[in-house]
């Protein structure tokens, strides 16, 4: 085997090993998130609120915490309003998939607050949505 065949065979072996390397990370990166939240309808049924806490590993390392809550249109499938809220820095992460409930609806289905540790979210539904 000359040295220009040997270098190629070494250099083919180097990217396939950090080809493996990469995909071995994303797979734990992937493996490494995880999430979990609740919904409830709004009292027209019109409308369901949704609030959930994810836990997402980095490719280059560290960890993302953070919380979504949206609401969307049971008829049409439509988003009408979604807030992504980072993990606060002085706060334990607090799981939304829990007995505990987070949610509540105002009894005219115009506003849905989303409450949990010392945190009031409250998301209103516009009337003139879609004009």
């Amino acid at each position: 085997m000359t040295n220009k065949r040997k270098s190629k065979c070494i250099f083919l072996a180097v990217c396939l090993v950090l080809i493996g390397l990469v995909g071995l990370r994303y797979f734990s990166t992937m493996t490494g998130s995880s999430g979990g939240g609740q919904s409830l309808s709004s009292p027209n049924d019109l409308y369901e609120a949704y609030a959930m806490s994810y836990r997402m590993e980095r490719f280059w390392g560290g960890i993302s915490e953070y919380y979504e809550f949206w609401i969307i249109d049971k008829k049409t499938g439509d988003l009408i309003r979604k807030v992504r809220m980072e993990q606060l820095d002085d706060k334990q992460q607090f799981w939304m998939r829990g007995d505990e409930r987070i949610i509540s609806w105002s009894s005219d289905s115009s506003e849905v607050t989303f409450a949990f540790q010392d945190i009031e979210l409250k998301l209103k539904i516009e009337e003139d949505k879609g004009k």
